[in-house]
């Protein structure tokens, strides 16, 4: 054998080679595409779960506001007096107990229902039923009302017949004491002051002002 044919090629010249090194970069190449998209896939999946749990947020924060926008006068005055508590619930959903007690074998308990700002219902329940409400911060509404125009309502006048004098008053508290209902009812004035005006049995029994001109 000759020296020529002894000589080898250089490993560069060598078909070989290439072939291995053209291999070895499409398995490289290969690879990557594969991490990319295992990237984009669990990118995928944390969009998913972000846009998932956002809903669920949104969703809540709708059910919120529809409970709250439960407390309001309209509700309020659909309440009567010897409701069950359950129908109260049914209303306005479940209220927050604030005391409870006992006396005589008669079970009282004081519930709360808060709405927008200081919008809010106290209940007390005696014995599974109605005996008493108040509100207050559900109705903004103004009367045309004047010092003098208060002055003309007088005690043992209904409710009609100030309303005609007043215009509609507001029903702050209403409760039923042995077997009279007791009612008071405010009346903000468009200019100033304010008067508040009870009636027990649906007879003005009292009369209080504030402010009026």
């Amino acid at each position: 054998m000759s020296k020529e044919e002894k000589i080898k090629k250089p490993i560069y010249k060598r078909p070989w080679i290439w072939v291995l090194a053209v291999i070895v970069v499409l398995a490289i190449y290969g690879s990557s595409l594969g991490d990319k998209d295992d990237s984009a896939t669990n990118s995928g999946v944390k969009v998913e779960d972000s846009d998932k749990e956002q809903a669920k947020k949104d969703e809540t924060k709708k059910d919120e506001k529809k409970e709250e926008s439960k407390i309001n006068y309209e509700n309020f005055l659909k309440i009567e007096m010897g409701q069950s508590y359950e129908d109260v619930v049914a209303l306005l959903g479940e209220g927050t107990q604030k005391t409870s007690s006992e006396v005589a074998g008669v079970k009282s308990v004081l519930y709360s229902w808060k709405g927008d700002g200081i919008a809010s219902i106290n209940m007390t329940i005696q014995d599974g039923k109605v005996s008493s409400k108040v509100q207050a911060g559900l109705s903004k509404e103004k009367v045309d009302l004047n010092l003098e125009k208060f002055e003309t309502i007088k005690d043992g006048m209904t409710y009609d017949q100030v309303k005609e004098v007043l215009g509609e008053g507001v029903l702050s508290t209403q409760s039923k004491i042995v077997t009279s209902k007791h009612e008071i009812y405010s009346y903000s004035s468009k200019e100033a002051g304010i008067a508040t005006i009870g009636f027990i049995d649906g007879k003005l029994s009292s009369k209080t002002q504030v402010g009026l001109k």
